[in-house]
């Protein structure tokens, strides 16, 4: 029994230390844990991982992803000396990703309780995000928004694409922005005669 099994909800501050949720103080414990990010800290500590994105935990269904660690060699003896059980290990991760949390944007009048973007929150193939088919075909109109009344007015329509084209520039100009600060600066060297 070398390999440690890690879902998300031990590191989740949202959740309460009992019945399999949190495993760490609430102080070192993280707003938004993402399993992906928890491999790489493992990754990070020098432990050999084996990242599962769709294994989910009973109680945390909205977040998928699990990793499985190395904590100990054949013979028993710890991988990482410093890192010697699982509960040492949770903590370590909490301490390297704390950084990079997702930050809560500041509250506003009609937002007073905002939360961080939502590709921030979750992963990509977590349940609880919507992909669209379906909530397209109920929003839009369709057969299916016909019985469920939805559809929205030419003006809403409108706004909502405009929207989404502000979005598509804003993330087009970022990437932009960070390809340009990757990419390498050249070096001019004075050479002498």
């Amino acid at each position: 029994r070398s390999w440690d099994t890690i879902y998300p909800i031990y590191i989740d501050a949202k959740r309460p230390q009992q019945d399999g949720g949190r495993r760490v103080n609430a102080q070192l414990a993280l707003q938004w844990p993402l399993a992906e990010l928890m491999a790489k800290a493992c990754r990070m500590l020098g432990f050999e991982v084996v990242f599962e994105p769709s294994k989910t935990h009973p109680k945390d269904w909205e977040n998928p992803g699990r990793i499985k660690v190395q904590l100990r060699n054949a013979e028993g003896k710890p991988v990482n000396s410093s890192i010697k059980n699982k509960r040492v290990l949770l903590a370590r991760i909490c301490t390297l990703l704390a950084p990079h949390q997702p930050k809560t944007p500041a509250p506003t009048a009609s937002n007073p309780n905002p939360l961080p973007p939502i590709h921030r929150r979750l992963p990509a193939n977590s349940p609880a995000i919507s992909h669209g088919t379906l909530d397209e075909a109920v929003k839009g109109g369709g057969p299916l928004g016909a019985m469920f009344g939805g559809g929205q007015s030419a003006e809403e329509e409108a706004a909502i694409e405009k929207a989404q084209k502000d979005r598509e520039e804003e993330e087009k100009r970022k990437k932009e922005q960070m390809l340009k600060m990757m990419k390498p600066k050249k070096m001019h060297i004075k050479r002498r005669r």
